[in-house]
């Protein structure tokens, strides 16, 4: 079959004997070959030399057993029998100097082979020589050195495996091989659908990360974003992206560039995820844990918290993917308020941290995972009464409970826990569902195991149901006065003083327990409360009073007649305090 006006020919794969007579026919004018992974002999190279009109030219192979070895003689003819060549691709093949008379060609004069008039080529002109010749003088031969003294500059050169020394004055535009960080990057984007190839170029990439040596640090995140879902690139090109985002880098770069490497990484996850390669998803999410949170998460906050909470509901046998994520969520919810705590809360972050709790009770183990989920509700709960009826209707209260029963000794989770019902406590219609375990409140109250956390949130809880009133109390074989009583023996026991493991956003919850007509006891433990916080930490709290006008209320309530001494006194504290440190 004649076809003489074909320009490329793509048979890679193909050729596996060497016979290249098909060429034949293409020669007038046939510009691009490719033939990657087919087998080439001696003979197959006579037959490419005739391709006069040859560009580009591709004889690399992926396939170890596929590689032919050039001779020095075999690339000299090669470069000079093809006048035009300006994209030579040699990657994957090998070079054998071994043979004494192949090394005497090193001293050989090589030919100057451009520019040479094209119309003078097709017109069957000869080649153009300069007087003045190069001449090789090393004791090893190296195709590299080889290129660089050709006087010929190319667009292209492949030279993965066969040339890896380092050259800088290779005569071409773009050079694939492992010699320095912007060939590993040329190889890395000319071979990213040859995956042999691109796994050699990732894992050199690789190390230079490593090494906090990478120069072109945007370059690198747009190829790992490039590679792919291949299990074994998107292992390493994730591992990739988590020592780019190591503070090493991270201090040197922009927003744009914090942002080009998340989307990566949330590329990643999304692509792999249904994949269930758990050490890409912990290799992810490592990487994130290098950035702030969430601050650096603000611009694809939705779609951070979708694919974390997508990832904490794949199995992991060692626990890291869940210990991972688990961390990250909480850590957003601790720092985010309105509207995007209560979009997290939507998403189905309550639901998520509820399952991992009962999956932990199930095997009966107390780790990191289950600390952190009750810390998140917790936190995702704070001032968010949407969350907080998740949580419930959810059976939160039977988890609680459950968990209670099951660790009792564990001071951060009861802590986490009382935080968690304190929360639930402040929504008026989800009281009721608290009331029936008024009882395990009242024992919480002589907990002293971390300081008075754990007996100040039960007191919260407790003084919160109270203020319902005495119609609305349902305490069981509790009485209400019964509980009042053991609620006014703890707060007397706490040192006004006492340190503080706790973070208000808002007075609100507290101060209107002290603008009702509430029991004597509940206004003991709100105006405690505020005395302690802006005793401890004046700065911070005293500044919300301010902003909140909850000056105002507590002078209120202090000329208010009849108020109990012990009541007024801490009230006075909170004022006093607040007088002198707001100017």
């Amino acid at each position: 079959m004649q076809l003489p006006k074909l320009l490329a020919l793509d048979v890679s794969g193909v050729v596996k004997n060497g016979d290249m007579k098909f060429l034949e026919p293409l020669q007038p004018r046939l510009t691009t070959l490719v033939l990657h992974n087919c087998i080439i002999l001696e003979s197959s190279l006579q037959s490419i030399y005739k391709v006069k009109t040859l560009r580009h030219l591709d004889i690399s192979v992926a396939e170890s057993s596929y590689a032919f070895q050039l001779t020095p003689n075999m690339l000299r003819l090669l470069i000079h029998n093809l006048p035009k060549l300006k994209y030579l691709d040699l990657s994957g093949n090998s070079l054998d100097t071994s043979d004494e008379e192949k090394k005497a060609e090193l001293t050989e004069n090589v030919p100057y082979f451009g520019p040479i008039d094209a119309d003078f080529i097709e017109e069957g002109g000869g080649y153009v020589y300069e007087d003045e010749m190069v001449t090789y003088r090393e004791e090893t031969f190296s195709i590299s050195k080889f290129l660089s003294n050709c006087r010929r500059t190319f667009k292209f050169l492949g030279l993965l495996h066969i040339d890896d020394e380092v050259v800088d004055t290779l005569p071409a535009s773009k050079v694939a091989n492992l010699s320095c960080e912007t060939n590993i990057l040329t190889a890395l984007q000319m071979y990213r659908e040859r995956k042999q190839f691109a796994l050699v170029s990732m894992n050199a990439f690789f190390d230079t990360i490593r090494a906090v040596d990478c120069k072109q640090v945007v370059a690198c995140v747009e190829l790992c974003k490039s590679l792919g879902v291949n299990r074994i690139l998107s292992e390493t090109h994730s591992a990739s992206l988590f020592h780019l985002s190591r503070n090493n880098y991270r201090m040197h770069f922009t927003d744009q560039t914090k942002q080009l490497i998340i989307t990566a990484l949330l590329d990643a996850i999304e692509k792999c995820r249904h994949l269930k390669n758990v050490t890409l998803l912990r290799n992810c999410g490592l990487a994130l844990l290098n950035f702030d949170i969430p601050g650096d998460f603000y611009f694809e906050f939705e779609r951070v918290v979708k694919n974390f909470l997508s990832v904490l509901k794949l199995k992991d046998s060692e626990g890291l993917l869940p210990r991972i994520y688990v961390y990250m969520c909480n850590s957003i919810v601790c720092h985010v308020e309105g509207d995007k705590k209560l979009l997290v809360g939507k998403l189905g972050l309550v639901e998520c941290m509820l399952q991992l709790i009962k999956t932990g009770l199930e095997k009966r183990i107390y780790d990191e995972v289950m600390e952190t989920a009750w810390s998140a509700l917790w936190n995702v709960t704070d001032e968010t009464p949407y969350n907080c009826k998740i949580f419930v209707s959810g059976d939160g209260m039977e988890l609680f409970l459950s968990s209670l029963q099951a660790f009792p000794d564990k001071t951060d989770l009861l802590r986490n826990m009382m935080g968690l019902v304190g929360n639930v406590a402040e929504v008026p219609e989800l009281r009721r569902q608290l009331s029936k375990h008024v009882g395990v409140f009242i024992k919480l109250l002589q907990n002293k195991s971390d300081g008075i956390e754990v007996s100040y949130n039960a007191a919260g809880t407790l003084s919160h149901i109270a203020s319902d009133g005495p119609e609305h109390w349902i305490g069981g074989s509790v009485t209400r006065q019964d509980m009042l009583f053991h609620l006014e023996a703890a707060v007397d026991s706490w040192d006004i003083n006492s340190q503080r493991n706790i973070n208000y956003r808002s007075f609100q919850p507290i101060l209107r327990l002290l603008d009702g007509n509430h029991s004597y006891q509940v206004h003991l433990w709100a105006s405690w409360a505020i005395a302690n916080l802006c005793s401890v930490s004046p700065d911070k709290y005293c500044e919300l009073l301010q902003k909140e006008n909850g000056a105002e209320t507590l002078e209120n309530l202090s000329r208010r007649r009849g108020i109990p001494e012990k009541v007024k006194t801490l009230i006075d504290t909170a004022i006093r305090i607040y007088r002198n440190h707001v100017k």
